[in-house]
């Protein structure tokens, strides 16, 4: 089966669903609290915010290609995906010593690009990532706000807070 938009993806603890009722389970895919996915390119990306990490399979056989995991990738409680350019775009829900990050990985590669964190960006709890080809939008539910950051170097363009958008 290829992965069309059509296609549904049902996330579980630690099993992906297809459309076609097909499980993907299993101690090799190092899924622990799945929780988003990216059906682009024909692959099946995984992000596991318990288990820090983000598995990628083939489609359609479901063969596994890796798991991104380990302090390099910096990737903590990883809750969201979005791929834009041939780079993917994880963003990290943070915890208590961490407000949270977006880390950018070379898709091809699977090598780190660049991690995406500071002050400036203003984010809190980062639970939502999206790109549009030339812009990543960061939504953070702590600060009821919406990062905006250009794709291509990873530098601040705007924050939107919920305040400035009643303003009008």
């Amino acid at each position: 089966m290829d992965l069309q938009d059509s296609d549904r993806l049902l996330v579980g603890a630690a099993q992906v669903v297809r459309a076609d009722a097909a499980v993907v389970s299993g101690s090799s895919y190092k899924f622990r609290f799945a929780i988003a996915v990216d059906a682009d390119r024909g692959d099946l990306l995984v992000a596991n915010e318990e288990g820090k990490s983000v598995t990628e399979l083939t489609s359609p056989n479901d063969t596994l290609v890796r798991v991104i995991s380990g302090s390099r990738y910096k990737l903590s409680t990883p809750v969201s995906l979005a791929l834009d350019e041939g780079d993917l775009f994880v963003a990290n829900a943070g915890g208590p010593t961490s407000p949270g990050s977006v880390t950018e990985i070379a898709a091809a590669y699977g090598t780190v690009v660049r991690v995406i964190s500071g002050s400036s960006y203003r984010f809190k709890a980062p639970r939502a990532v999206a790109a549009d080809g030339s812009d990543l939008f960061v939504a953070n539910i702590g600060g009821n706000s919406i990062t905006e950051i250009a794709a291509s170097n990873g530098a601040l363009v705007r924050v939107i807070s919920s305040k400035e958008v009643r303003k009008g």
